[in-house]
């Protein structure tokens, strides 16, 4: 047997290799190897809890390499680009694309080979509702109240969204109106631009409001004034109060309404008060002066007073 093995051993090595090197041209030109591109969706794993995830993109795009008669058989569902987000924490990371392949197929290119993501962590917030009204009622008629249901609504999002929300606000439709009447007033998230903020959630989409019409108030649109206390702490220093809104509509007796250019907001106090905040404060109101609404928002913006250096004498 050995020696049957041995006879003519170069050449029995020699017809082996060209058979390899036939079967492979014959394997390339029958099944060659080519490139095909799928766009797939980028998948997000282990994303983590109590934060908003943002991306750069939602698909990137494939470019694979295989036999041809694989092609024949996979669809795009076979293949998968994902990123794993396992120990990513608050802020803007560029997280490298990853990607599952059926068995014969080589990655040739990726684009984008890495996506931005920007983490930020879901917060909530309490914001005062604001009505806002529109159209013209009857005439001889005036609004008297209008009474919201719920003063404030729950806002929550990512700490930026929410952090841009300025007031949240409903606009209620006078036209025609010549008694009381009660609506579920729809309110939208705006920015200090007066844009919808749109990349956060409210606790409810609508509030009830009670709107009392009375007949034969006049109207005026006047300026409101900080009262300010003066218990502000003594190692700080007020730069300014800024009231929203400035003006505000009041109705009464023309004799009276004639006679007010302004009016003044409760005294407000500053002995709580270490930094820059936000207070809700009510409107002082002359007797037989009325408004739609009495609470408004003072912004105060304080500083700490610098302390200056102690010079050390000559001794």
């Amino acid at each position: 047997m050995i020696d049957m093995i041995n006879r003519n051993l170069t050449a029995k090595i020699i017809a082996l290799i060209v058979a390899i090197v036939l079967w492979f041209f014959v394997m390339n030109e029958q099944n060659p190897a080519i490139d095909s591109s799928f766009t797939l969706p980028l998948e997000v794993t282990h994303a983590p809890d109590g934060y908003t995830v943002n991306r750069s993109v939602e698909s990137v795009k494939l470019k694979v390499r295989g036999p041809r008669s694989l092609f024949a058989t996979a669809t795009e569902r076979d293949f998968k680009a994902y990123v794993d987000l396992s120990g990513i924490k608050e802020g803007k990371h560029s997280i490298k694309v990853q990607t599952v392949l059926p068995q014969g197929f080589d990655i040739v290119t990726i684009s984008p080979e890495t996506v931005i993501f920007d983490i930020d962590k879901i917060i909530k917030r309490d914001i005062k509702v604001d009505v806002a009204f529109s159209g013209t009622p009857d005439s001889g008629v005036t609004i008297g109240k209008a009474a919201a249901a719920v003063n404030t609504v729950t806002i929550q999002g990512s700490t930026a969204a929410v952090n841009s929300v300025a007031k949240i606000v409903g606009y209620i439709n006078l036209a025609g109106r010549d008694t009381d009447f009660t609506v579920d007033m729809p309110i939208v998230a705006v920015n200090s631009e007066g844009k919808e903020v749109s990349d956060i959630k409210l606790s409810t989409d609508s509030v009830k409001v009670d709107v009392s019409i009375v007949k034969g108030l006049y109207k005026k649109y006047v300026d409101i004034k900080p009262n300010i206390g003066d218990d502000l702490p003594a190692d700080y220093i007020l730069n300014g109060i800024k009231i929203e809104p400035a003006k505000i509509d009041i109705y009464g007796d023309q004799r009276v309404v004639d006679t007010l250019e302004f009016v003044y907001t409760e005294k407000i106090s500053l002995a709580d008060v270490d930094k820059s905040t936000s207070k809700q404060i009510k409107v002082q109101l002359p007797i037989g002066i009325t408004v739609t609404n009495d609470t408004i928002t003072a912004k105060i913006d304080v500083v700490r007073r610098k302390e200056n250096p102690v010079k050390k004498s000559n001794e």
